[in-house]
């Protein structure tokens, strides 16, 4: 059979010349070639057929199949073998794993069914085999004949219908399903009659009770006879309804979220890894300048003042690295020449199912409050009134991004219903909320250390106080305020669920004092638990948002030295943050959009 396969006109089908085979099927009929039990390859959507020399005693005198349509062979194992192979190839589900025959997809590199492998065990009668797997396969399959009789069914069509195979095998279709189902199915059982392979999906709208639709999914495939008649035609048919209930769901989903991206009074946009826009808001357009057609056909750096592009491929590579919301100002300019500023606070979404995660960007104008700015360094007489103003422009801004951070908490209550990951997700918005509280109400871009710690100690539930404080006055600047009180709200979490705020006989100390001067000025804070029974085996090995927010975001983000201990007698965490300001280029991130 091997030097058959070599010699055959592979040209004159549907798979081409051996050379120009893809490298799943070669490899695949090396296997099928060289197994010792009877097996068959089919490949391709008309399923061309390639077989071994341990198949040959089961065709039993049936014609010869290789390099053939599935579809154009006739004989019982063929017949038998045709409607499984093509659920498999339809579903792409494997019928090996509880029946005695394998019947597997074959798939491309991309996941993709490009062929069915079948291995009969050379004890077992093939045609027999095949009539087991096709009743236990979960799918009507079945064959009419030109007068639309019923030949033969698999349980599948009596488990379907309620009734007895022997009950079906003679009946008409008509017969079976009623001449009501009949007129929906007669057009495409007429194409197939005619020699046409059909695909469809029918809907019957009273399957379950008034309004309750069933939907499946059929293909219909002729049989031909000598001088290429048409005797009849397979039918192979799967219930797709709670699929369909599925998608609907999703729709009406996906149409909710679609009414608050379209309605929200900041910009906001879905954006690729590689920075290019995917999904824009009407604010969003509004902002740039562009119309919705224009954007999605440019990306990140086509609209970021040339200046500004370094800072946003950083908060982009905090955003990605850190799975943490990063927040900038920068400059977008229009087409028209004219520049606009705008708050960008970026957020990682994960996508799943193998598909690249994105990013979603929320854009708030910050005209008013640049213009404000440029006004209080043009005239000193009015430098209070203008700090004034200034002020409540910040006050507007802070309020401005909890407002998004509510858009954002919508935006993945909608995504996340009933998660349980989402009460973490909201309590961690939720503290940085805070975060911009404490910014709003300080009248500058900087918060007491010692009240957000309180806030945190206060947010998880300590109203006990059994958590002592201890350090002088510290002003954390504003772009590490928000790191810092994200790592708190994980250790004051994991203190009252699990540590020293857990259980009466638990203390927590919390110090911190400044070192140094000048730019080498550091803030040192230290978290220690006591009184907390640590379990067996020392530092877990499940690495969790808190831990990973510790060990890594913050050096990461703030170039800060932290160590996190499970001690025998509770947790301990050091964390060592410069406090003097920086400004650096991340090369690898600038590897994103460029």
């Amino acid at each position: 059979m091997a030097r058959r396969v070599r010699m055959h006109d592979w040209g004159a089908t549907s798979l081409g010349v051996v050379e120009s085979w893809p490298a799943e099927l070669r490899t695949t009929a090396a296997l099928v070639l060289e197994t010792t039990q009877p097996a068959v390859l089919t490949w391709g959507p008309d399923l061309t057929i390639l077989y071994n020399d341990a198949l040959v005693p089961l065709l039993a005198g049936e014609a010869d199949a290789l390099g053939r349509s599935l579809a154009t062979i006739r004989g019982e194992l063929w017949d038998q073998l045709g409607p499984i192979v093509r659920h498999v190839y339809a579903s792409e589900v494997p019928c090996s794993a509880v029946h005695p025959i394998s019947v597997s997809p074959v798939r491309r590199a991309d996941g993709r069914t490009a062929g069915v492998f079948v291995i009969v065990p050379a004890a077992l009668p093939a045609k027999a085999a095949l009539r087991e797997v096709a009743d236990n396969v979960p799918a009507l399959i079945g064959y009419h004949d030109r007068d639309l009789r019923y030949a033969w069914v698999n349980e599948g069509f009596a488990r379907f219908f309620g009734v007895a195979r022997e009950e079906i095998i003679g009946r008409t279709v008509p017969q079976l399903v009623g001449e009501r189902a009949f007129a929906r199915l007669r057009p495409w059982m007429e194409r197939a009659l005619a020699g046409e392979a059909v695909h469809f999906e029918d809907l019957e709208p009273d399957r379950f009770g008034t309004g309750k639709a069933g939907w499946t999914e059929e293909h219909y495939v002729p049989r031909r006879g000598p001088g290429d008649v048409v005797e009849g035609f397979y039918v192979l048919a799967l219930d797709v309804t709670e699929r369909k209930r599925a998608e609907a769901a999703l729709r009406e989903s996906e149409e909710q979220l679609t009414a608050v991206f379209e309605s929200a009074s900041v910009g906001l946009s879905e954006v690729s890894r590689e920075g290019r826009f995917l999904r824009v808001n009407e604010e969003l357009c509004r902002l740039l300048g562009r119309t919705r057609e224009e954007l999605l056909q440019l990306g990140v750096p086509d609209v970021t003042h040339p200046e500004d592009l370094a800072p946003s491929l950083q908060a982009v590579a905090r955003s990605l690295e850190a799975d943490a919301a990063a927040t900038l100002d920068k400059r977008y300019h229009r087409p028209d020449g004219t520049l606009v500023w705008a708050q960008s606070s970026i957020n990682r979404l994960r996508c799943g199912h193998g598909t690249p995660d994105r990013l979603l960007v929320v854009t708030a104008d910050l005209t008013a409050r640049r213009e404000a700015e440029a006004a209080l360094r043009e005239s000193e007489a009015g430098l209070r009134e203008r700090e004034g103003q200034l002020r409540v422009v910040l006050a507007e801004l802070q309020h401005r991004t909890r407002n998004l951070l509510g858009v954002v908490r919508a935006i993945a209550s909608r995504t996340l219903a009933d998660c349980e990951a989402f009460k973490e997700f909201e309590a961690r918005l939720a503290a940085i909320g805070r975060v911009q509280g404490f910014l709003a109400q300080s009248g500058s871009w900087s918060a007491s250390l010692h009240d957000v710690i309180k806030a945190e100690l206060q947010a998880a539930g300590d109203g006990n106080g059994r958590a002592s404080l201890d350090g002088p006055a510290v002003g954390l600047p504003g772009e590490k305020v928000q790191p810092v009180a994200l790592a708190l709200h994980e250790l004051a979490t994991n203190a009252l669920k699990h540590g020293a705020l857990s259980r009466p006989e638990g203390r927590l100390s919390i110090t911190w004092r400044l070192q140094g001067e000048g730019e080498g000025r550091r803030l040192l804070l230290d978290w220690i638990e006591t009184g907390v029974p640590m379990p067996d085996g020392g530092t877990p090995s499940y690495q969790g948002f808190g831990r990973q927010l510790i060990e890594q975001a913050l050096p990461y983000q703030l170039k800060a030295e932290t160590q996190l201990m499970f001690g025998t007698d509770g947790v301990c965490c050091h964390i060592a943050l410069p406090l003097a300001e920086r400004q650096e280029t991340s090369r690898d991130a600038a590897k994103l959009w460029t």
